[in-house]
């Protein structure tokens, strides 16, 4: 990344380097389990390209890999570390996917539903460009109490708020895991098999201050305390780092929990 980066890429980045390894590259080798091979894989919410990374393992020969993101600082990250020439990249929304009927075998989607829209379109989506017999997979967050680290960092910046400006964002990533919502959901738009189950893995980190600075510089905190005109949040960050292991320990230990669904 250039020293004129955008604030937008430097926080595609911090997401990325500082973040990525503790919450998301476990997860992303667990995901990339659950797909069958495919000719040609949709990947909705491709982010820096965690997931999309170890998806190159179910492609099929001659197979193509399509990772796309509403975000094109995130993309930007990902063609940087992925230089095969399956995967083609591609900013797209998920409410409004500009392609066929039926063009993918199986479509990928981890940790995005929470933050869709409108759910409901987005699904029909899914199902519109699926062909017969292809498969959505999701992984959504479980709740704070089964990530009890989410939301370290969102409490310390609040320490330092006065009560009109707390923040709540931090939150959302951990809102929408109740199997029976997320199953109605999927048949809602016209999915006629859900399956769920949970995969609980251990947090772990020995450079708590890293993985804090990531939150306050790579995630919703980062524009939710630049609206509120917080800029230099390097106290705050010794703080939540303080607090973090304060709580988890050094090296900071906990759980990490998410639910997996399979749509047909």
């Amino acid at each position: 990344m250039s020293a004129s980066a955008s604030p937008s890429e430097h926080v595609a980045v911090n997401y990325d380097a500082l973040m990525g390894p503790v919450m998301f590259e476990a997860y992303a080798k667990e995901t990339a389990t659950r797909i069958p091979p495919s000719r040609y894989l949709l990947e909705i919410g491709a982010g820096t390209g965690r997931v999309t990374a170890h998806l190159l393992s179910k492609i099929a020969e001659g197979g193509r890999l399509l990772a796309t993101d509403l975000n094109d600082d995130m993309l930007e990250v990902a063609m940087a570390k992925i230089k095969d020439p399956r995967v083609i990249f591609a900013v797209a929304d998920a409410h409004d996917l500009p392609y066929d009927d039926r063009e993918f075998d199986n479509i990928v989607c981890q940790y995005v539903a929470m933050f869709f829209k409108d759910r409901g379109l987005a699904y029909s989506e899914f199902k519109r460009v699926l062909k017969p017999g292809g498969s959505l997979v999701m992984a959504v967050w479980g709740s704070t109490t089964q990530n009890p680290w989410g939301t370290v960092a969102q409490d310390a910046a609040n320490h330092f708020l006065p009560e009109d400006q707390k923040i709540e964002s931090m939150s959302k990533p951990f809102s929408y895991c109740d199997e029976i919502e997320v199953t109605a959901d999927l048949y809602a738009a016209g999915f006629e098999k859900v399956s769920t189950d949970w995969v609980h893995k251990e947090f772990r980190t020995d450079k708590a201050r890293d993985f804090m600075e990531g939150m306050f510089k790579g995630s919703l905190l980062t524009s939710a305390l630049e609206e509120r005109g917080h800029t230099d949040v390097e106290h705050m960050i010794d703080f939540a780092a303080q607090k973090f292991r304060e709580k988890f320990g050094n090296p900071a230990v906990s759980t990490m929990s998410t639910l997996y669904i399979t749509a047909r």
